[in-house]
C-alpha cells in the first residue's frame, strides 16, 4: 500500500512541477503566442526569460542550504500558493519593466523555495536503485500535464486573439497551481528521513568546502550545464520554422507542445528504466550527448527552404527526445558519487547552479543574435554554438568517468 502510495506522489508532484514550473517559463514554452500578445522583442523575450536564471545562480545554491533545514512540504505548499498570486497580476498585460519584476517573484518561488525539495521529494519516494525510475514517471505526468496545457492554448489561439489566449493560459497555470498545493497539503504525509544529521552538523562548513573540492560534482555540473542547455535552446527550432520556412502560427503551436511535452510523456519512462537497467546515469547521458551533436550539425547544415521544413521537424523532435533523456537524469548522476549525506541539499543546490547557470545569459545571447545577425544567419549562429557547447559537455563526461563508482565497478 505504501508503495502504491508512494507512485501516486510521483505523478502528483509531476503534474504540480509542471504547474509551477511552466508558470515560471511561460515566456520561453509559449514563446510565438507570448511574443504575439505582448509584442515584445526576441530580446526582450530573451531578457524575462534570463531573470530565471539570475535568480538561480543564488537560488539552486541558497535554496538548498534552506531545504536542509526546512520540511519539504511546507517549501512545497508556499511555492504552490504564492505563484497564482504572481500570476494575477500579468493578467492585465503589463509593461516589459513590470514583467521582468514579476517574473523575479515566479523565479523565486519556483527555484529558492520548491528546486530542492522537489528533488529530495523525488528521492526520498523509494529505493535508490528505482530512482530512475521515480524521476521517469515523474516527469511522463509532467509531460501529460504541460501537453495537455499545450493542446488547450492551440484552442485558445484558434478561437481567441493572442492577448486573451495569453490571458487564459495564465489562468490554467493559477488553477493547476491551487488544485496540486491543496493535494499536497491534504494527501502527502513527509516522513523524517532515517539517518538525518542534527542542525548542527548540516551547517558545518566543512562538510560544504569538502563538496566544493570535489572533481566530479564540478563534472556533473559542467556536462549538466551542456545537456540542458542545448536541450532547452531546441525551443528556438519553432519560430525558425515559422520565421525562416514559413509555418503557420497554430501549427508552430501543436509542434512547440509536442516537443516541449509529447514526446517526453513516452521518453521520461522510457529513460528512467534505460537508466536502471544501465545502472548509470552518466553513461545515458553521454550518448545522449552525441546525439545532440548530430542534430546541431543537422539545423545548421539545412537549406532555408519549404521544402526542408521536415527536416527541422524531424530534428526538433530528436532535440526533444534527447532533453526528456537528460531531464529524468537531472540529479540520478550524483548517486553514483559519495559526499557527506548531511549536506545533500546543498550538494543538489550546488550542482543546480552550475547546470542550469544558463538561463541567466543563454537566452539574452541567442535573442541578441537574432536582433544583431537577422533571422536566418541568427539562428544558424545559435545551433552553432549549443553544437560546441554540446561537444564540451561530452568531454567533461568522458573525464567524469574515473571518478563514478559504478563506471569504476
Amino acid at each position: 500500500m505504501k508503495q502504491k502510495t508512494n507512485w501516486l506522489l510521483v505523478v502528483l508532484g509531476g503534474v504540480g512541477y509542471t504547474a509551477l514550473i511552466g508558470a515560471s517559463y511561460v515566456a520561453n514554452l509559449q514563446y510565438v503566442l507570448f511574443q504575439a500578445a505582448t509584442g515584445f522583442s526576441d530580446a526582450e523575450i530573451g531578457a524575462i526569460v534570463g531573470v530565471v536564471g539570475s535568480v538561480a545562480l543564488f537560488g539552486y545554491l541558497f535554496g538548498g542550504v534552506l531545504s536542509d533545514f526546512m520540511k519539504t512540504k511546507t517549501l512545497m505548499v508556499l511555492s504552490h500558493f504564492a505563484v497564482p498570486v504572481l500570476l494575477f497580476f500579468l493578467l492585465g498585460m503589463p509593461n516589459h519593466r513590470t514583467f521582468m519584476i514579476i517574473e523575479f517573484g515566479l523565479a523565486f518561488f519556483s527555484i529558492f523555495t520548491y528546486w530542492t525539495p522537489m528533488a529530495k521529494f523525488v528521492s526520498d519516494l523509494g529505493a535508490p536503485e528505482d530512482e530512475g525510475k521515480r524521476y521517469g514517471f515523474f516527469f511522463m505526468a509532467s509531460s501529460i500535464t504541460g501537453f495537455l496545457v499545450g493542446l488547450v492554448a492551440a484552442y485558445f489561439i484558434r478561437h481567441f486573439d493572442a492577448v486573451v489566449a495569453l490571458r487564459n493560459v495564465f489562468l490554467v497555470y493559477m488553477g493547476l497551481n491551487i488544485i496540486t498545493g491543496l493535494a499536497i497539503i491534504f494527501s502527502y504525509k513527509e516522513q523524517a528521513v532515517e539517518g538525518e544529521a542534527s542542525l548542527d552538523d548540516k551547517f558545518q562548513l566543512k562538510y560544504v568546502w569538502q563538496a566544493l573540492k570535489m572533481p566530479a560534482i564540478w563534472l556533473i555540473g559542467i556536462m549538466g550545464f551542456a545537456a540542458y542547455g542545448t536541450g532547452k535552446a531546441m525551443v528556438y527550432l519553432t519560430p525558425y520554422l515559422q520565421d525562416c520556412f514559413g509555418l503557420p502560427l497554430e501549427t508552430v503551436q501543436i509542434l512547440s507542445s509536442v516537443s516541449a511535452y509529447g514526446i517526453a510523456i513516452f521518453m521520461s519512462p522510457v529513460a528512467g528504466m534505460l537508466t536502471d537497467k544501465m545502472k548509470s546515469a552518466t553513461k545515458l547521458l553521454r550518448i545522449m550527448l552525441v546525439g545532440f551533436i548530430i542534430t546541431c550539425v543537422a539545423v545548421y547544415l539545412v537549406p532555408v527552404q519549404a521544402s526542408f521544413s521536415w527536416v527541422l521537424i524531424v530534428c526538433l523532435c530528436l532535440g526533444a527526445a534527447f532533453y526528456a533523456v537528460d531531464q529524468a537524469n537531472w540529479f540520478t548522476p550524483l548517486s553514483e558519487i559519495s559526499f557527506p549525506s548531511q549536506v545533500r541539499g546543498t550538494v543538489i543546490g550546488i550542482v543546480s547552479v552550475l547546470e542550469f547557470s544558463g538561463d541567466a545569459f543563454l537566452y539574452n545571447v541567442y535573442g541578441n543574435m537574432l536582433e544583431n545577425n537577422g533571422l536566418e544567419a541568427g539562428y544558424k549562429m545559435i545551433y552553432m554554438n549549443i553544437g560546441i557547447i554540446a561537444v564540451v559537455g561530452l568531454l567533461a563526461g568522458v573525464i567524469l568517468k574515473k571518478y563514478t563508482r559504478k563506471d569504476n565497478a
